[in-house]
């Protein structure tokens, strides 16, 4: 299996835009879905924790 590291930042970037493309609404993505993932944020950054390995197979 290979590994891909990819940043929390852009798994988020990722995440919104599959919201995006399931067509959850703007309002939708920044009210309910964006703070959750702040706060996911957030946390691995206090943790220190900046990178997810990500196995491909």
């Amino acid at each position: 299996m290979n590994e891909k590291k990819v940043t929390i930042n852009e798994m988020i970037a990722r995440m919104v835009a599959e919201a995006r493309r399931l067509g959850y609404s703007e309002s939708s993505i920044w009210t309910n879905i964006q703070p959750g993932l702040r706060a996911f944020a957030i946390y691995y950054g206090k943790k220190g924790i900046s990178l997810r390995s990500r196995n491909h197979k």
